[in-house]
């Protein structure tokens, strides 16, 4: 790709040179969703995540979030700095979901159940939406470990994943156990509709497919794509919530987090199959929207919209950089410049947000949710936009050494 992008010929030094600064100061907040910890939880839970102000005093919260992206963002940590601690994070994160079998990834007497992942709201439940990101971790430590354990937790949550997949190409919520309460679980898994943010499950099913070179992972890939163009709106958003089976909208509000995961699910297909038109239309309406979204608010929006407006993008603007990485993966397929300028901006306004306050160890090196934060001394902090925007860096950071 030729980089004529305003960023790419005027800010690459820039970039790399904040990069060299910041990265190395969210590892220390990434490592500290570990220290956080008890030394008893630190042998039993993975990480904790979402940081949050209960009565004004910060307190750490559900130590079983089971996202693995953090897999690949302390894979990146450590080929940043070179330093075997982020390594050696990743792997006992990894080892920790793939042994517990009952709060990590299901193995146990319900056969219907296992691959599917636990649900951080600990209600009982395995979500689709936290299985598809298995495969992405675990096949970067399997090829960097040759432990067969994690190509056996890709393996195994790609059977899930495509077990649930229905005709319409999307995929069901997921799956509770019997004796779960049903009034609890009910309220997180039904048989009729799930969030958009699904549509990232074409990147398990791209890397499963050449991984394997089995055919049923592409077809699931494509029929998923499918599936995500239905439900998209005239201007390229997607509804924030769909019925599974109807392909109508559920919620019809636009809810950024979730297009920001499909935007990086389809960056990530595209890398392995960058000719395959489907991937290419949904990358290229949706990578629009998004693209528009930035250009108006100088930022991504978290939460739901009901149509985009110079106003609204604003309001619900944060700090976050996660949809760079399929900004730019897209961008960079599609030939599109202004992708790539959005996800540079995007990561430069993250970038110039993450908290340097070394005096508060629980902040510092943290990336506040929100780019105008109500309370300075509390900020709200998710772990999902700090993983995922130190891997939006890392995209960036190839494309210019490309």
């Amino acid at each position: 790709m030729k980089l004529d992008s305003f960023f790419s010929k005027n800010g690459s030094a820039l970039f790399r040179q904040l990069a060299e600064d910041v990265v190395p100061l969210m590892g220390l907040w990434a490592e500290r969703t570990i220290t956080a910890l008890t030394e008893q939880e630190r042998n039993a839970v993975g990480y904790r995540d979402l940081y949050t102000e209960e009565d004004n005093l910060p307190t750490w919260h559900h130590p079983r979030s089971n996202a693995a992206e953090r897999i690949n963002a302390f894979l990146f940590l450590q080929e940043f700095t070179g330093e075997q601690k982020y390594f050696d994070y990743a792997v006992r994160y990894a080892d920790i979901m793939s042994n517990d079998t009952e709060k990590g990834i299901y193995r146990g007497k319900y056969e219907e159940g296992h691959g599917l992942v636990w649900y951080w709201r600990d209600s009982g439940t395995y979500m689709t939406n936290y299985t598809m990101r298995i495969p992405c971790g675990m096949l970067a430590l399997y090829k960097k470990t040759g432990n067969e354990l994690y190509k056996e937790m890709s393996l195994l949550s790609g059977e899930a994943l495509t077990g649930f997949q229905c005709e319409t190409g999307i995929l069901k919520e997921g799956w509770y156990p019997p004796e779960v309460d049903q009034d609890i679980a009910g309220q997180y898994v039904t048989e009729y509709k799930i969030n958009s943010r699904i549509g990232f499950a074409v990147d398990a099913f791209a890397r499963l497919a050449k991984f394997t070179g089995n055919a049923k992972y592409f077809d699931a890939m494509e029929k998923l794509c499918d599936g995500m163009r239905a439900i998209m709106y005239e201007d390229g958003s997607l509804p924030s919530d769909i019925y599974i089976h109807t392909l109508k909208a559920y919620d019809k509000s636009r809810k950024g987090h979730f297009m920001n995961y499909v935007i990086n699910g389809i960056g990530n297909a595209l890398e392995i199959f960058p000719e395959n038109k489907k991937l290419r239309l949904l990358g290229q309406r949706l990578g629009e929207y998004l693209n528009n979204c930035t250009k108006q608010s100088w930022g991504s929006f978290y939460g739901n919209i009901y149509e985009l407006s110079s106003k609204e993008p604003g309001v619900w603007q944060s700090s976050s950089a996660d949809a760079s990485g399929g900004l730019v993966k897209t961008g960079k397929v599609l030939g599109r410049d202004d992708f790539v300028d959005s996800a540079m901006l995007l990561a430069v306004n993250a970038m110039l947000r993450v908290i340097d306050s070394p005096e508060n160890i629980d902040f510092h090196g943290a990336l506040p949710l929100w780019a105008a934060p109500a309370d300075l001394k509390y900020p709200q902090i998710g772990g999902y936009f700090h993983y995922y925007s130190l891997l939006g860096i890392e995209a960036i950071l190839a494309l210019l050494n490309s």
